[in-house]
This record gives structure tokens, C-alpha cells and sequence, in this order.
């Protein structure tokens, strides 16, 4: 079967991002790599995988997408990063979108070749697991990127025993890990059970050039004279908020401000405690 190709920097110059290409059309050079996202729904790993892809693809590298559905603000916004939408995803939702995505990427792996399969964020690791298991010594390796703390203190003590046993479990699955920073390694290191030679830091990108000055440009009148920080992210126990209330409180002058972007079910609770703090 031909999958749709969506190239989605195209897509904001075009009202049809539905084109037929055959698979395997990717330019560039010889080495190719497959990254998995469920939908373009505007989260921090898919826009990070998006940029990466399309970093790929600048220096040579067949790099692709696999994208369960076609959905998500994130297709408008993104680099340039050519992607495989699976035919009739829309209709899937976020409870089937796994089962989706495995019973449809065997036949885009076996007819793509890819030398490795990406997973970008913990979300996607089960991808890669699944693949393994179902493909046995036909499927390429597989690295997966660490998006998220693994210690997960927020998790209940036997569902956060259960989760450390699947790290444990993807540990010996996959081939190579991601971390997001250096200080992020010898947790990796801890609680997948692998060792260091299998964990590589790739840096999430930061914003291009022309986004900066895009925003340097802007007004900046009535700000005062203070420090201004912003924290954008879903205020929910995962994200360990608190501490970032804590920290701010510690080093603030009078003038600084921090603004927290989001909703979540910690809304109340971080209300309170900056209130306890004295920076509500």
C-alpha cells in the first residue's frame, strides 16, 4: 500500500497535503531513519521530533515520519519534515492510536528499510517494544529518546513499582537511548538496567535565529524593570510545579515576575502554595 506523504512545510503554502507518493521517496543520502508520532496534536515531543526529522534531513539523512493520523496544529508549525500519514487515522482516538500504529507500521517498516526506528518520548517506547516483539530479528534497531523523569514520584507506590519494571523490560528490548541532557544519563543508566555505552545526549532544539529576532522586535513598553519568567506546561503532579514556585520564591527580587501557561488538576494546590509563599 502507498501511504500519503505530507511534507508539512508545504502544507502551510497548499491547500492539499494529500498527495499519493510512493514510500521510500525520501532525498538525501543513503542512511535512512524512522520516527514514530501518533497525530501532529501540538505536544513538546512531536514538535521536538518534528525539528529533529527535518535537522535530519538537512544534512543527508533519509529521515521520515510515520504519523498515525494527520490531525494537530503541530503539521502548520513544523520544519519541513516529510512525513507518512497511515490512511483513515482520523478516526482513531487516543485509546486505540497504539494499537493503530502497530498493526500498520510492520508493512511501512518492511517497505521502508530504515536503518533505525526512533521513538521520541517515553509515550512512544511501547511502539518500539511492540515492533520487537512482533518482528523479531527483522526489526532495525530501535532508539528511544527519554522525555520524562523516570523516578515518577507523583505515581502511587505499586503503579510506580509496576513502571520501573517496564523500564527494566524496555531495557533489554531496545538497542540505544536518548537523554535530553548529560544529568539525565546515569538515571537512564539506573533504572533501564543498560549501560552507559548505550545512552547518547541529544540536546532539545532550541528556537532559530529568525524566531528570536521575531520576538526581539516586539513592543516591549510597560514591562518594567524586573526579570520576567515564563513556565508553559500542563500543571499536573509530573511536572513537579512546585518546585519551580519554591525556587522562584528563593531567588526573586520584588520587581521579577513568573508566569506559569497552563491547566491542570494541580491548579488550586499552586495557587495556594504561591499564595504560602508570598508571590501569588
Amino acid at each position: 500500500m502507498d501511504y500519503p506523504v505530507i511534507d508539512p512545510l508545504a502544507a502551510r503554502d497548499s491547500a492539499s497535503t494529500s498527495t499519493p507518493v510512493r514510500t521510500g521517496s525520501a532525498p538525501g543520502g543513503s542512511y535512512r531513519v524512522m520516527t514514530v508520532v501518533h497525530s501532529f496534536a501540538p505536544g513538546g515531543v512531536e514538535r521536538v521530533a518534528l525539528r529533529l526529522n527535518a535537522a535530519l534531513r538537512a544534512i543527508a539523512v533519509r529521515a521520515s515520519m510515520v504519523v498515525g493520523r494527520g490531525d494537530g496544529a503541530a503539521a502548520e508549525t513544523s520544519d519541513g519534515a516529510a512525513c507518512l500519514i497511515i490512511p483513515g487515522g482520523r478516526r482513531i482516538g487516543a485509546r486505540t492510536q497504539l494499537l493503530w500504529m502497530v498493526r500498520h507500521l510492520p508493512r511501512l517498516i518492511a517497505s521502508q528499510r530504515p536503518d533505525i526506528l526512533f521513538c521520541p518520548g517515553n509515550t512512544y517506547s511501547s511502539v518500539g517494544v511492540a515492533m520487537r516483539l512482533l518482528m523479531g530479528k527483522s526489526c532495525p534497531p530501535i532508539a528511544a529518546k527519554i522525555s520524562n523523569d523516570l523516578e515518577r514520584r507523583d505515581m502511587p507506590q505499586p503503579l510506580r513499582w509496576l513502571y520501573h519494571r517496564w523500564l527494566r523490560l524496555q531495557g533489554r528490548l531496545l538497542d540505544h537511548f536518548v537523554a535530553m541532557a548529560p544529568a539525565m544519563v546515569p538515571e537512564i543508566v539506573a533504572r533501564m538496567g543498560v549501560s552507559a555505552d548505550r545512552v547518547r545526549v541529544i540536546h532539545d532544539p532550541v528556537l532559530h535565529e529568525d524566531e528570536l529576532e521575531s520576538f526581539i522586535a516586539l513592543p516591549r513598553t510597560g514591562m518594567g524593570h524586573g526579570r520576567r519568567y515564563l513556565a508553559v506546561a500542563r500543571l499536573e503532579p509530573q511536572k513537579n510545579l512546585g518546585l519551580l514556585l519554591d525556587a522562584f520564591a528563593g531567588i526573586a527580587d520584588p520587581a521579577d515576575t513568573l508566569t506559569l501557561l497552563g491547566e491542570g488538576s494541580e491548579r488550586a494546590a499552586l495557587e495556594d502554595r504561591a499564595r504560602a509563599l508570598g508571590i501569588a
